[in-house]
């Protein structure tokens, strides 16, 4: 849903030390926006992995945003954990006894 919707869908993504940060803001529903849009959390998570972005989902409480019902909010932000590469292990050298 959210990759359809682009033009009518404002996304900013921001990279800290550990954090990546999405910001979405949907246009309301009006004269410049005829469309239903609804954007939840696995739209923002599918539109990141899109992007190639690796990263751990945060237990966050789900969120939802729509651009067509009062009381609910067309701003949101979600914050996930980067994920870290694997740390190698350094082996020792083996001596050959003789």
């Amino acid at each position: 849903m959210l990759s359809e919707n682009l033009n009518k869908i404002n996304v900013a993504i921001s990279e800290n030390n550990d954090n990546i940060t999405c910001t979405v803001e949907i246009t309301p529903l009006g004269r410049f926006c005829r469309k239903k849009i609804y954007v939840d959390t696995k739209d923002v998570v599918n539109y990141l992995l899109q992007q190639g972005l690796q990263f751990i989902e945060t237990s966050e409480p789900h969120k939802r945003l729509k651009n067509y019902k009062e009381g609910v909010s067309n701003k949101g932000t979600w914050v996930f954990l980067k994920k870290k590469p694997p740390i190698k292990k350094t082996t020792r050298k083996r001596t050959k006894k003789q």
